[in-house]
């Protein structure tokens, strides 16, 4: 690598370390009227999402075993007694980790989750929890959806699941509601990326979960184009060597993209009223343990 080369990395870096920190939106409020949120949890470099409508629940993700009893205090903190949707994305111990917690501490009224199988501990203990009840498990298909209160949730991939890397088979979710939305991508990477935009489905949305924690092999240019969003958030730990990656942060940067990231802004929760404005509250959780 060149010295020119060296000095515009080092540059970009400056520019996407200081947008991300000049950008961000508080809500100082949050009006009454708002029946709709979603909750990102930081969980390290893990995913866990919590979607409320009124009194329904849906939780896509459970983050990591170790972060599982920060996630079951906040729900219960937050008088959250059922789960009615449990999607597990994908089975990495970073998206299924604290699955046995949450079975053992909620009641859950059903499970979305592929047929992909894969050679670990915690599916092995996710396959054990699952046959300790009877659960309604559900492998949702293409275009699927579900009425969630007065919003819509449709599943949009994988749109297989033979992709040689399992990343790809993730369980990717757009929710509607007063006319936003909002792409949930778990750990999608590149091919599946263009497989989405190659199909024909709509993308666009007003938020997105960005694939893969920010890592270089996901969300690239055209997805970004594609999806047009106007918030994106990151679920990432910045005590890993680039985490989130650069390119991708100075990609949200030239789409002009509010980034919002759990391992700077920890609990963020965007609400939606009944005339479809988007409201953001930020609470960072500094003693909230990170795990990689």
């Amino acid at each position: 690598m060149n010295k020119k080369t060296k000095y515009v990395l080092f540059i970009i870096c400056i520019l996407c370390y200081l947008y991300t920190f000049s950008k961000h939106i508080f809500a100082s409020y949050i009006p009454s009227d708002c029946p709709f949120s979603i909750t990102f949890i930081p969980v390290g470099k893990g995913d866990c999402i919590i979607v409320q409508y009124g009194d329904q629940t849906m939780m896509v993700d459970t983050g990591y075993l170790e972060t599982s009893n920060e996630v079951v205090d906040y729900l219960k903190s937050n008088n959250i007694t059922t789960i009615d949707y449990l999607i597990l994305t994908h089975p990495h111990k970073d998206h299924i980790g604290g699955v046995q917690a949450i079975l053992e501490s909620f009641e859950v009224s059903t499970i979305y989750k592929t047929n992909v199988t894969y050679n670990s501990s915690y599916y092995k203990d996710l396959e054990k929890a699952l046959s300790q009840k009877d659960y309604n498990v559900l492998n949702p298909t293409i275009n699927e959806q579900i009425q969630f209160g007065e919003a819509i949730i449709t599943f949009l991939g994988p749109l297989n699941d033979d992709y040689l890397n399992i990343n790809n088979t993730s369980i990717v979710v757009k929710i509607e509601y007063q006319g936003k939305s909002i792409l949930l991508t778990g750990d999608m990477l590149i091919e599946a990326e263009q497989d989405l935009i190659d199909s024909g489905i709509n993308l666009s949305s007003d938020i997105i979960k960005i694939g893969h924690h920010g890592n270089s092999d996901s969300s690239l240019a055209n997805f970004i184009n594609a999806v047009n969003p106007n918030y994106a958030i990151i679920t990432c730990d910045s005590t890993i060597m680039m985490s989130p990656d650069i390119m991708v942060l100075y990609r949200l940067l030239t789409h002009n993209v509010q980034v919002l990231r759990t391992d700077i802004d920890g609990l963020i929760t965007f609400y939606i009223n009944q005339v479809g404005e988007i409201f953001v509250k930020t609470k960072p959780l500094l003693d909230l343990p990170t795990y990689i």
